[in-house]
């Protein structure tokens, strides 16, 4: 059986979300190794990245409670994209804009 690690997230982003699957991709360490815009290893980097994508957990978290998704890590900036789980399943994907905060 394989176990999903999992990284240490800032307390005001542990357990914050409805829905435990979505609290549970946050901390997934997949998320968080091997991407050269985030740092795993700095708390600091950790909470930049989970406020640039918070709007997108947020509207996840209330619109989208039934919503089988994946995570996709954009490599430049650290955002995350947010696809239909079945890759064989047309659909669409949601981002945090930079641009446009909020």
């Amino acid at each position: 059986m394989l176990t999903q690690r999992k990284i240490k997230l800032p307390a005001e982003f542990r357990n914050r979300y409805k829905r435990q699957q979505l609290n549970d991709d946050i901390a997934d360490e997949g998320l968080w190794s091997m991407i050269p815009a985030v740092n795993a290893n700095s708390r600091a980097s950790i909470l930049k990245r989970l406020k640039q994508n918070e709007i997108l957990f947020d509207f996840i978290d209330e619109h989208m409670p039934h919503l089988e998704y994946a995570f996709e890590p954009i490599m430049q900036d650290g955002r995350f994209v947010c696809l239909p789980r079945n890759p064989q399943q047309q659909g669409f994907g949601l981002c945090a804009s930079l641009k446009y905060p909020g």
